[in-house]
């Protein structure tokens, strides 16, 4: 497997792809309004096998001190924070509300890590 890397426009797109170009996990960082804050979504891996090495490889750019808001569907948040207990220092925050313009996403939610919406200010 193999991570693709992009900027732009205080984006950061990660994709892991197998050997022959299959996208098997993408997430996109950005900026948050605060210093030093950032918005991990949407984010998906299709095993712990990939979410980890992905997790890394923005955590691997940042600060320590930096922070990343991760919004989970709740689906998934043990599974999360079980994959991440020895690279991350996870805190829960707080419940949000997601918010559609339409129906939700039809992706079968064990593999979705995160959700970008509005619903929550920073």
């Amino acid at each position: 497997m193999s991570c693709l890397r992009r900027t732009n426009l205080n984006l950061l797109l990660q994709a892991v792809q197998t050997g022959n170009g299959v996208t098997v996990g993408y997430g996109v960082l950005r900026e948050a309004c605060a210093q030093n804050r950032y918005i991990l979504g949407p984010l998906y891996a299709d095993s712990e096998a990939v979410l980890v090495p992905l997790i890394h490889a923005y955590l691997d750019g940042l600060k320590p001190t930096d922070i990343i808001q991760v919004r989970i569907p709740t689906i998934n948040v043990e599974k999360f924070k079980q994959a991440l207990t020895h690279c991350a220092l996870i805190e829960f925050q707080g419940e949000f509300t997601p918010q559609y313009t339409k129906n939700a996403p039809d992706l079968d939610p064990q593999f979705v890590y995160s959700i970008t919406d509005f619903s929550a200010p920073l």
